[in-house]
């Protein structure tokens, strides 16, 4: 999924710095997922994912633009922009969840809705931080905009950077001492733990493990020391994860 993306938006003429930015957001907004709703409404409304993205393609929800549910890839939430998604996936006749749809539509609303403050930038930025900010403070406008939700937007965009437009060989980049990797591996990252034991432990919320590589150092010296397995119990949180089961929200899990 994360290359069909990459792939949509290149074709859309944005360059790398902004595809990254914009990727990076959408990763903090949903974790790329486009089915995904507000996690918070989820026991208030009765719905999850799925149950929510099939009651509004049947009908049988239809309180889909009033509800204030975050939605979609961006999440969606102003009663006005959720009915222009409603409206443009039934004119396209396609789901309310549909990957290749919201990209349409998201292109769509940048292009004549935010034109000059994102559109604009996400096509000539020169920095992945460039085009983040301009995403966040422009298009996102999360309550929370602060210095430290700047640095971690950035920071997911740059891993997606690092990995489409460098080209990457490997699954392993390091940029500043973090180490960034797809979960489920099963080699090794030290000498006695595997790249999988460092996963965020959430479902459905991310594809990606960033970790500090100190963090991996230390760990194996603790178990080199005590001559015992070590379990890591609490390791990379993404953002989704994070607010799901409560955690600060500058919690250092989020941190690698």
């Amino acid at each position: 999924m994360e290359k069909r993306i990459w792939d949509f938006l290149k074709a859309e003429g944005f360059n790398d710095f902004g595809i990254a930015g914009l990727m990076g957001n959408l990763f903090a907004e949903s974790g790329l997922r486009p089915n995904n709703m507000e996690d918070k409404y989820q026991s208030k409304i009765g719905y999850n994912d799925e149950s929510y993205t099939r009651s509004v393609d049947n009908g049988t929800y239809t309180n889909f633009v009033k509800d204030a549910v975050g939605y979609g890839l961006a999440q969606w939430t102003y009663w006005t922009r959720k009915q222009n998604l409603l409206n443009f996936a039934r004119q396209n006749n396609k789901s309310i969840g549909d990957l290749d749809m919201q990209l349409h539509f998201l292109v769509k609303e940048l292009k004549e809705s935010y034109t000059n403050s994102v559109y604009n930038v996400l096509k000539k930025a020169t920095s992945v931080l460039e085009a983040s900010n301009a995403v966040l403070l422009n298009f996102e406008r999360p309550a929370n905009i602060s210095a430290s939700v700047q640095a971690t937007r950035a920071k997911y965009g740059q891993t997606y950077y690092d990995r489409y437009a460098l080209d990457a060989s490997s699954n392993k980049s390091e940029v500043k001492g973090m180490i960034e990797f797809e979960k489920g591996r099963s080699d090794k990252i030290a000498k006695n733990f595997q790249y999988k034991e460092f996963d965020c432990h959430g479902q459905g919320c991310c594809s990606t493990t960033i970790i500090d590589e100190k963090l991996v150092e230390y760990v194996q010296q603790i178990r080199d020391h005590f001559g015992k397995p070590v379990t890591i119990t609490s390791p990379y949180r993404c953002e989704v994860h994070n607010r799901r089961v409560g955690g600060a929200t500058k919690s250092y899990h989020m941190r690698g």
